[in-house]
Order: structure tokens, then sequence, then C-alpha cells
């Protein structure tokens, strides 16, 4: 979107940390970045600690010295942590700063609990969200609430800002170019079945036993026709584990970890989706992407309140149930009610529809061509 907002006459350079080396061996994704005249920088990814620390020092340098080689003239970082290495990278410069997907990410660390208020990281990341907002040329939130947010929370009234949710591209999510009950029949599900899909991490920012919960409670509410997809990077033996521990059944769960380009399928097969995001203050602030891509496969969401503004989307339009907490009753009356809305007729229609007002990818196209100065 930004390639086309900025037409062909400028070439962007994409820095991307990587924890793997998967799309330097995918020829596909070479011949994407060439024609759309995008140079691609891979770097090295690693999670907090001294070899994190030092990645991040490095790039800083790096970015500094690849932007004084290659005449940058503006840098556009997509969340606050490539925010923040951004932002130190453009110190005592002039290039533009642009940070997009802009949202709180330190305070929701400490609100799950993956940090404490008192760590080292947390601080740190506070102060350069406050810098951001101070300092960037412009700010795309990926909330309309985030310049109340950095007003009281930062203090800071940002110099311009857009908005731009987390679009989803409707031709690629779009459950007309699959067959479902073909699917089911390849995968080993009946017709009948009922199938809740769950496309997340379990554990830091998502719930990790209550999921399980959930996914066991259903099998109540729906019967012995309940089957679950669950697509995750958490380790099926420590989901296993875990639903040991908690004394649950596995056998109608089906744990994969699956290449994103395969999600819109497995979506196919599904009747609705769960997200498993923590209810905490600042995501409301937030865009998730997959409450999106589940709408635009027709699939009514199970999910927490203030889950930015789709939780009232989810009430207003019919199109989701909002847990009310994670205790076994408030599950089962949530999943209830899921069964319930699942009797429309129209609810793939209607869920469809709301993925195409509100993530539409027009709405980025707006903000880019704000940002660029194209409006």
């Amino acid at each position: 979107m930004i390639r086309s907002t900025i037409g062909k006459g400028s070439v962007i350079h994409l820095l991307t940390a990587e924890p793997d080396n998967a799309a330097a061996n995918d020829p596909a994704f070479h011949h994407l970045m060439a024609e759309l005249q995008i140079q691609w920088i891979p770097t090295q990814y690693a999670p907090i600690g001294w070899k994190g620390w030092f990645l991040w020092v490095w790039n800083v340098l790096k970015i500094r010295f690849y932007c004084f080689r290659h005449n940058i003239q503006v840098l556009h970082a997509f969340a606050p942590v490539a925010g923040a290495l951004a932002w130190m990278a453009n110190r005592y410069s002039k290039k533009k700063l642009v940070i997009d997907s802009w949202e709180p990410h330190a305070d929701a660390m400490v609100e799950t609990g993956v940090w404490t208020k008192h760590s080292k990281a947390f601080k740190i990341l506070f102060a350069l969200e406050k810098s951001m907002a101070r300092d960037a040329d412009f700010l795309i939130a990926a909330h309309p609430s985030m310049l109340e947010y950095s007003t009281t929370r930062y203090g800071i009234s940002p110099r311009q800002i857009a908005y731009k949710p987390a679009c989803i591209d409707l031709t690629i999510f779009d459950p007309y170019l699959f067959d479902k009950h073909e699917l089911r029949i390849k995968f080993g599900f009946r017709k009948e079945d009922t199938i809740g899909i769950c496309v997340s991490q379990l554990g830091g920012m998502y719930y990790f036993e209550e999921t399980l919960q959930l996914m066991h409670l259903a099998q109540n509410v729906f019967a012995n026709g309940m089957k679950w997809l669950l697509l995750t990077s958490t380790p099926s033996e420590k989901i296993k584990a875990a639903a040991r521990v908690l004394n649950i059944n596995l056998e109608p769960v089906t744990i994969l970890k699956c290449a994103p380009e395969k999600v819109p399928m497995y979506l196919a097969m599904a009747d609705f989706a769960y997200n498993p995001q923590m209810s905490v203050p600042s995501k409301r602030y937030g865009t998730p992407v997959k409450n999106g891509e589940y709408w635009a496969m027709g699939l009514p969401i199970l999910l927490m309140p203030d889950t930015s503004q789709d939780s009232h989307l989810a009430q207003k339009y019919g199109v989701g149930v909002v847990l009310t907490s994670t205790q076994e009753i408030d599950q089962q009356t949530a999943l209830t009610n899921m069964k319930l809305l699942l009797q429309n007729p129209n609810i793939g229609a209607d869920c469809r529809q709301i993925a195409s007002e509100f993530r539409d990818p027009a709405i980025a196209q707006l903000a880019y061509a704000k940002v660029y100065g194209r409006t």
C-alpha cells in the first residue's frame, strides 16, 4: 500500500528481524520484492537478554549507517518496538519519522504479567514510547482513542496523527474460495461437526489454561460434534502437559503449526473463532489482525471485553460474543450464546460485511496518503 501511495519513483528499503532464514530461501518472496522495487535488509532476531540488547545496539548503528549511505529520507516503522529502534536511529537527524500501528506495548506487557513495572525492559520501552509520541513527524494509530491515551499517559499531544486498523485483504481471506465440506472430509471432520478455531500463541498476553478450559467446556455445550483447530506456535508438548495437569481431554483438539498462507484454508473449515487475548486496559487501543481475518472468513468471534473496538462491534452488530470473564460459568454462558448466534443463517455474510466496512485496506490507503502528502 505504501508503494502504491508513493509511486514507483522511489525505492523502499525494508528491514526485518528474522527468527529464521525461511524468507531468504523463498523465490516467490524475492520476486515480489523485486517487482515492488523493495530492497530487503534481513537482520537477526533475538528475545530480550544480553544477545537481544547487543543486536538492538548493532541494528541502531546499522540503520544510521544505511540511511546515510543510501540517502534515506523517511523512516517508517511498524509497531512500538520497531518504532523505538527507528527513533534511536533517527536521533539528531532531520529525516521524517513515521510510527505505524501505534499502540501501547510497555503497559500491555506489565498488565499481562510478562514484565513488572520495575523491570528495565518496561522502563526503557515506556520512555521510548513517550519519546516517539513527542518526536515522530507522523503517528498512525491502531485505535482512534490513541490521542487520548497519549495525552493522559504520556502527557504529550502528537504533532500529526492518522488512524489505521489492521486491514485485511478480502481477496485472500474469502470463504467463497474454498469448499467447506470438501475440506472437512479431507481433514477427517464430519459435515455436522461444529468446529471452533483459535489462531494464536498461548501464554504471555494470551490466555493459556483458560483457553484449554473453554475448549473443554465447549464439548458440553455443542455435544459430541464439537471439534477445535488450534493453530499455534506454542509447542504441542507444552499444551499437552498443561492439559494433563488440568485433567482436560485434548482428543477433540487438533493442534497445528502452519504457514501464514495456509491460514485462510483452515479458517474456511470453521464455524466460529476464539481470540484468547487478555482483557487489560491498554488492549482497547490495539487492533488484533486475527479478528479481521476471522470476520473476513465469515466467522463470529468469542472475545474478551475491551479488545480494541472489536468487542463493541461484536455486540452492536451481532458478529460475536463477548466473554464477561474467564470463570467457567461465564465461559459456558458465552459458548451457549455462540451456539444461538450460529443459528442465524446470515451470520457469515454479516461478519464479512463488518470486515469490509471496518478493516478495508482503503482505510490504510487514506492514512498513507495523508502521511505522504497525496490527499
